[in-house]
């Protein structure tokens, strides 16, 4: 038992008697209590520090201030008056107190009454006379604490035709009473019952029970509304103290808008528990960026900070239903954007290009349908799709980005549909009411043959209207779109050709003649010696075999003024050095040095350039860009390039011809922005940077998927554009950073719009091919796959008939002894499978021969389960299925096996087609076709590399 506190009255020895507080809440009874105890460290505390820390015991206290049996012990008033330091006693000091009063004490919210007020009345409880008493509901006569609300006094007014009982009476008057009604629990029980002098609810009368419970529930119900006032008025306090605080004022001038908002989210939540954090739209999408940049870095900042979990943002994610095709989302999306643009900013530019994927195939379970084969939206085949298309806008005044559009295909896309997508995509910007004035592509056969047959189109167009073709480009919707080819890819081209051609051409008159050799000549004499000239370049740069050809960094950096300009000049000298450079290499230098200003102007990214590189800065009414570009095209129509080993010239390569068109269509361009009134032209605008940074973005999730598949690719492509492209730019990427870009929208829509784009839903009229009498295959390896697929199939059934004997003991289990020629042991051993019954596997042999027919001939289509389903309740005899527990258990077996078999095909399709033998691997996927494609032969395939033999193939 632990040891009373100790009694604070001068020499007193008591260790056994009861102790009693100070009376807080009666302020004159406090002042004389202090007064009699006369402590020397009164004087220095409050009353809040003596109510906590001081003690009078009972033998203190005389017997008439003392009530027996109540859980305080005293009565109202009571004064300690044994046993003190002085015992003359005087009420009168009271008032006349040479000491300064205490502080004034924190108040009770409930009002006190009066002692006169204690016992105002009576309740006569009587079973057989019907009560008369009134009950009044006032306020106390006692004024209540300031900014606390008054609760009401209950009191009862006596009949004097009633009997007196005292079991009956409640003296509501009583603080501690009155109090109880307020709070819940066997605590205040106990205080109602003590006031009207019992201790147990059975000595009550049955109408003072009812009254009892009545109160008791009152109680409880106002109590929990006490604890809600009280949550509200603390969180209102702390969110008040916050926002007053001059700190907090200050903290958003000094942060952006992003990391204001974090901040708020960890205050908001930090002291919350896990599932009762709550996080706003764009607190999930900052940690969906965070998350898609770095799984291992949001793990660790999930440790440091509250963040949302993965599960939750994978939700997110899964919401925006982004398909292949025109996703009317996006232009949902972007249409709110578009209408808050000036003019000039609705000037905008289309890019397209292509980027090699994984030919792999997953079963969307959600959408019922097979990704990773060829899908352009509104039409779908079997074909596995190796290619992704993307179609993206870029602004050309203010450089906004936004991808509208994405296509798969096996193989790269053929002209005719790139021409039909392109359509469909300015069509739909049009009706937006963007101003679309150019397109970007690289040198791909597919993009030249698309752009070739607009521009045919546009001719026939305006033969038909008897009119002359005078435009530059192509016309779509009546409206005209100039064709550009990506600069970069074009001086790649150049530098390309270059590296086993010589370069003839011709500036003001002279004819030269441009060699790789010079360069190698150049940079093996700059590495000769420690205090190198050019230290940027590198073997990557120069030599052949080691050049990157990809990377327009390493084709830029020789193509510099640096380079030419000390090439020009090292070539004129006669020193004597193993790499000495020969005269002619100053031909070499003249095209390096005529190359870097042609890009300079064609990739201009900043309103005024250097002094030293002035067409570098943007194209105006008065800049010398047009004057240049005319010159150059003269300069570029004399190059022809030499072939050293067949000793003649060569056809014109397509980068020459394209390079001159892409500069007249800068010449036009320039006449068509500059009459809408545009300051001025950035050139940059107008290359596929963004485009290949965002296909490095796509290539960098998921631990840096170099190859990622169909999946893959949807999953990034959503995050990308939620997230704002807020992905690292890579230092060693193919181009340059475009983080001046910004995103028009995060499509926040997509979270709310139930209309699915893409892939439509199975048609009722559907044509089904017809479908023989097939037989369960009977060889060792297809009965051993049937076996295995119905073993995964009865792991999954167990899930849901877990608790029902009869399908266990009927359809699922087997008396299995062994049989090797029946199935691989091993195989179960392996992955804990349960071994399946006769029944089971006798309906998985005939479902896997009608689905394995089935499924490559509808694989393009939705709803698969749905149409394999209707299909094999026909041909499969599922009648002996029949259990009083499960009236579906038909309907649900045969779904179940279905998606066992779907998952089976999908693997074994993956596995043909990622084989290492590449040879072998082509000879059954025939084009990445799935219906020529036979599952079971993926057995062969393994003996086959076992074995090590050479299959020849067709």
């Amino acid at each position: 038992m632990p040891r009373p506190k100790s009694c604070c009255v001068f020499a007193c020895d008591d260790l056994v008697s009861s102790r009693h507080r100070f009376p807080k809440n009666d302020e004159e009874t406090f002042k004389v209590w202090v007064k009699v105890v006369k402590h020397p460290r009164f004087a220095t505390l409050t009353p809040e520090e003596i109510y906590k820390s001081y003690y009078v015991c009972n033998r203190h206290f005389s017997e008439d201030a003392q009530v027996k049996g109540t859980r305080r012990g005293l009565k109202m008033g009571a004064i300690p008056t044994l046993y003190m330091p002085d015992s003359s006693y005087d009420e009168s000091d009271n008032a006349t107190a040479d000491s300064p009063p205490p502080k004034k004490m924190k108040q009770d919210k409930i009002p006190i009454v009066d002692e006169t007020n204690m016992a105002i009345g009576s309740i006569a409880l009587d079973l057989e006379e019907p009560s008369t008493s009134k009950v009044h509901i006032g306020n106390s006569e006692r004024p209540a604490v300031t900014g606390i609300p008054e609760f009401p006094v209950i009191t009862f007014e006596k009949d004097d035709n009633l009997e007196n009982n005292p079991s009956g009476q409640f003296l509501l008057g009583n603080s501690k009473s009155r109090k109880a009604l307020f709070q819940s629990g066997s605590k205040s029980r106990r205080q109602i019952l003590q006031s009207i002098s019992v201790t147990r609810q059975n000595q009550l009368t049955p109408k003072a029970k009812t009254l009892y419970r009545m109160v008791d529930k009152w109680g409880a119900k106002a109590a929990a509304a006490a604890r809600k006032i009280k949550s509200y008025r603390a969180r209102l306090a702390e969110a008040e103290k916050i926002s007053n605080s001059t700190s907090f004022d200050k903290l958003i001038d000094h942060v952006n808008e992003t990391s204001y908002k974090f901040i708020m989210c960890q205050v908001r939540n930090q002291k919350l528990p896990p599932r009762g954090r709550r996080f706003t739209m764009e607190e999930k999408i900052l940690a969906l960026s965070i998350l898609k940049s770095s799984g291992k870095g949001y793990r660790f900042l999930s440790k440091i900070f509250v963040l949302p979990s993965r599960r939750t943002l994978t939700e997110l994610l899964n919401k925006i239903p982004l398909k292949p095709g025109i996703n009317k989302q996006i232009f949902q999306s972007l249409k709110h954007s578009v209408e808050k643009m000036n003019t000039k900013d609705k000037c905008c530019v289309i890019m397209f290009d292509e980027v090699a994927i994984d030919s792999t195939l997953q079963y969307n379970r959600k959408e019922d349908y097979v990704e990773g084969i060829e899908d352009f939206g509104t039409e779908r085949n079997g074909k596995l799709a190796d290619h992704a298309n993307v179609f993206m806008l870029k602004g050309v005044y203010r450089q906004w980005v936004q991808p509208v559009s994405f296509t798969f295909s096996s193989g790269p896309i053929k002209s005719d549909r790139l021409v039909g997508l392109l359509k469909q995509v300015v069509h739909e910007c049009n009706k937006l009411g963007l101003d679309i004035i150019a397109s970007v592509c690289d040198q791909g056969a597919a993009n030249v043959a698309a752009i070739n047959k607009l521009m045919a189109e546009t001719s026939e167009q305006c033969l038909q209207k008897k009119e002359q073709n005078t435009y530059f480009g192509y016309i779509i919707d009546n409206k005209e779109i100039v064709p550009l080819f990506d600069v970069p890819h074009l001086f790649k081209g150049i530098r390309n050709n270059l590296l086993n051609k010589n370069l003839h051409f011709s500036i003001n008159g002279k004819d030269m003649e441009a060699k790789w050799e010079h360069i190698i000549q150049f940079y093996l004499l700059d590495i000769s010696d420690n205090t190198r000239i050019c230290p940027k370049l590198t073997d990557r740069h120069v030599i052949p075999e080691k050049i990157n050809k990809m990377k327009v960094s390493a084709c830029t950096q020789i193509f510099s003024n640096t380079v030419g300009s000390l090439m020009k000049r090292i070539a004129t000298w006669n020193v004597e050095h193993q790499y000495k450079l020969e005269n002619k290499a100053t031909d070499t230098a003249e095209l390096i040095l005529f190359l870097d200003p042609l890009f300079d102007s064609l990739n201009g990214s900043s309103k005024i350039g250097p002094v030293s590189k002035p067409l570098k800065g943007g194209v105006t009414a008065t800049s010398p860009h047009e004057d240049y570009w005319r010159n150059a095209i003269k300069i570029i129509d004399t190059m022809k390039f030499y072939c050293p080993q067949k000793r003649k010239f060569v056809s014109r390569p397509a980068s020459l011809t394209n390079l001159i068109k892409t500069i007249r269509g800068f010449i036009y361009i320039k006449k068509i922005l500059l009459e809408k009134k545009f300051d001025y032209i950035l050139t940059r605008a107008f290359n596929q940077d963004s485009l290949e940074n965002f296909f490095g973005s796509i290539r960098s999730h998921s631990a840096r998927y170099n190859s990622p598949d169909v999946t893959h690719f949807i999953s990034s492509f959503k995050a990308l554009i939620t997230t704002n492209f807020l992905s690292s730019h890579s230092p060693y990427s193919n181009c340059e950073n475009t983080d001046m870009c910004e995103l028009l929208d995060d499509l926040r829509c997509f979270l709310n719009d139930e209309e699915i784009a893409g892939v439509k839903v199975l048609e009722e009229n559907i044509s089904i091919p017809e479908i023989p009498n097939l037989t369960i295959r009977k060889s060792k390896v297809e009965r051993s796959i049937i076996t295995y697929i119905s073993g995964y199939f009865v792991k999954r059934v167990l899930k849901i008939v877990k608790n029902c004997k009869f399908c266990q003991q009927n359809y699922l289990y087997s008396d299995y002894n062994g049989d090797t020629d029946f199935i691989e042991a091993r195989t179960y051993q392996q992955s804990n499978l349960t071994v399946p019954g006769t029944f089971v596997t006798f309906i998985t042999g005939q479902a896997l021969s009608y689905i394995f027919y089935l499924l490559p001939r509808i694989i393009s289509t939705s709803n698969l389960v749905v149409i394999l389903k209707s299909i094999l309740a026909q041909k499969i005899d599922c009648a002996p299925l029949k259990c009083l527990s499960h009236p579906n258990i038909q309907s649900t077996f045969l779904e179940i096996l279905i998606r066992c078999i779907v998952y089976f095909y999908v693997k074994q399709i993956n596995r043909i087609v990622k084989g290492s033998d590449t040879k072998f691997a082509r000879y059954l996927t025939l084009n990445k076709d799935p219906s020529k494609i036979d599952p079971f032969k993926m057995h062969a395939h393994e003996k086959y590399l076992k074995k090590k033999k050479t299959i020849k193939c067709k």
